[in-house]
């Protein structure tokens, strides 16, 4: 499941009135441009999540050699390694910044529907970290080491990486949404 938070709007009957007059233009353009523009009302939150993730401490049972060991790891479960490939594996992302590039913000409007919600996209991470940013949220998981399912460690975070910043961001995404929408509520 990805983490999202679900900030409600008080007065969504506006996102949804507009939703409905732009069905009616059918005028793709103008919703594009406001969809556009209300993904830009949500960058401070998504960003303060950004760094609130790349700045989270993680801490565990580590040998220390944690990109050496990922890196020998990849590049013994390949056949011929070129030397692109194998400068892409030594410069691979580990969890914090595959986590922060995951982020995405997400604009919908329908009948029935009005929401701008900023989430993690799962399909953007490697399979083998797709539930790890909600167990980061929680503070605390374990995994196998190097996919070994004998020898198990654990690891913990502080909790609400996600959580914290949309809360703090919350009500300006909400009152700079609200904005949005009146201005093309507006134009139409």
């Amino acid at each position: 499941m990805a983490v999202a938070v679900r900030v409600k709007v008080v007065g969504t009957e506006q996102f949804e009135e507009l939703a409905r007059r732009l069905r009616e233009t059918g005028n793709g353009a103008i919703a594009r441009e406001m969809a556009k523009s209300l993904r830009a009302s949500a960058e401070p939150a998504k960003a303060a999540a950004e760094q609130s993730v790349l700045g989270l401490p993680i801490s565990g049972h580590s040998s220390g050699r944690g990109r050496a060991q990922r890196e020998a790891y990849l590049l013994s479960r390949r056949k011929r390694v070129s030397a692109r490939m194998a400068q892409r594996i030594r410069e691979g992302a580990g969890l914090r910044a595959s986590t922060a590039n995951a982020l995405r913000t997400e604009v919908t409007a329908s009948a029935r529907t009005a929401r701008l919600r900023i989430k993690v996209q799962k399909s953007l991470l490697p399979p083998g970290m797709r539930k790890l940013p909600k167990h980061m949220n929680s503070g605390k998981w374990r995994h196998p080491v190097w996919g070994n399912r004998e020898v198990w460690v654990a690891q913990t975070a502080p909790p609400h990486w996600f959580d914290d910043p949309m809360q703090t961001e919350g009500p300006q995404v909400r009152d700079a949404a609200q904005q949005v929408v009146s201005s093309y509520l507006k134009r139409l």
